[in-house]
């Protein structure tokens, strides 16, 4: 080959074709010249003719074989040429319809980003039932917040004095319709000195946020907790929402700022994930397993070393110097509460499971808020 895809020239061997010829006449020459010898001639003229014809044969086929060498090569290149053609077209085929194909999961993987992000903003522009359900709902399927608590975020400035919990969940095991459940838990103790348990509410297809919102603070007031009850803004709350359900997007799309599912978010920046205590900015700084199950920890109550309870391993954290001593120890405390569940087996986790369905818009008008 003397370029890629062009044969090398075939030359004649002329030394080889005229010196079988001399050869092959000289010995049929003989041979004539032999006919009329004596009898033991006839031996040598058929040997003679022999050998001549075969040295003849030999400068034919010397003659004839770069021809039908060069009509092989050029047969055998034409077939590979019309293979490789063929191979390489459908190749270009299959590359096409991968490309097709990854436009097109990339098209839908658009229109899923899309959806998120709209659900997110008409849950910011109108907060009501529907709204906010979908947007659970579109995190949901993201699973980019806890299956079974959904999300929760502060309702109060600074420190907070109460969370509140959205979830948009399916009821485990009895059929029931899809609620979203709306869990208000105070983490100031009670005038009286008792420490109050969470206070959980279904929030009613028809109740418009403004009604739910002033709903639960009747509530809290009801609970002799009027202090904290002045102490939580409604609408920055379903802000607060919107900023969390924004973030846990963005980290679950990006690779970012989020590395698990968001289960509750912080003041400032902080938030507990399902792998610990994270920061926005600056990574986990304590991870999940060193706030153990309340079950272990009972566990360890009893497992006393000279008069001593066992250490947990989130005693051993150290704060980081950047972080503000009340929001670095609010942070253990909620983990300690939060995450020390989150690993339990499933039959022992809370009995609703997040929804992937969109909430049906009844006909008439629902009333009432809890």
């Amino acid at each position: 080959m003397t370029s890629r895809g062009e044969p090398k020239k075939t030359k004649m061997n002329l030394p080889w074709i005229l010196g079988t010829l001399l050869i092959g006449g000289a010995v049929l020459s003989i041979t004539i010249a032999a006919a009329d010898s004596s009898a033991q001639t006839g031996l040598w003229q058929s040997a003679l003719i022999n050998i001549g014809s075969a040295v003849a044969l030999s400068s034919l086929l010397g003659f004839i074989e770069p021809r039908l060498r060069k009509n092989y090569i050029e047969a055998t290149t034409r077939k590979i040429e019309a293979a490789t053609e063929e191979i390489e077209a459908r190749v270009d085929a299959r590359v096409e319809e991968l490309e097709e194909r990854v436009e097109s999961s990339q098209a839908l993987f658009r229109q899923y980003m899309d959806a998120e992000d709209e659900a997110v903003v008409t849950m910011s522009g109108r907060p009501d039932f529907y709204t906010i359900a979908g947007a659970l709902v579109a995190a949901n399927r993201a699973r980019t917040i806890d299956p079974f608590r959904g999300v929760t975020v502060p309702a109060s400035e600074g420190i907070p004095s109460v969370v509140v919990g959205f979830h948009y969940a399916t009821p485990v095991g009895n059929g029931r319709r899809d609620v979203l459940r709306i869990k208000a838990t105070v983490l100031e103790d009670r005038p009286d000195g008792r420490f109050p348990w969470p206070t959980e509410y279904a929030w009613q297809p028809g109740a418009t946020s403004e009604q739910f919102g002033a709903y639960m603070m009747k509530e809290l007031q009801n609970a002799d907790l009027k202090d904290v009850a002045s102490k939580v803004f409604w609408p920055e709350t379903i802000d607060r929402l919107t900023t969390a359900l924004t973030l846990a997007f963005d980290s679950k799309r990006n690779d970012g700022k989020l590395k698990g599912q968001l289960i509750e978010m912080g003041p400032g920046n902080w938030a507990l994930t399902s792998v610990g205590i994270e920061h926005v900015y600056r990574g986990i700084l304590a991870p999940a397993d060193s706030f153990p199950s309340e079950i272990t920890g009972a566990v360890q109550t009893f497992a006393r070393r000279g008069g001593e309870v066992l250490r947990e391993p989130w005693m051993d954290l150290e704060r980081p110097e950047w972080a503000e001593p009340a929001e670095w120890e609010y942070m253990i405390a909620r983990a300690r509460k939060v995450l020390a569940n989150i690993n339990l087996p499933v039959m022992m986790q809370p009995p609703y499971v997040g929804s992937t369905k969109e909430p049906r818009r009844p006909g008439p008008r629902a009333s009432g808020v809890g």
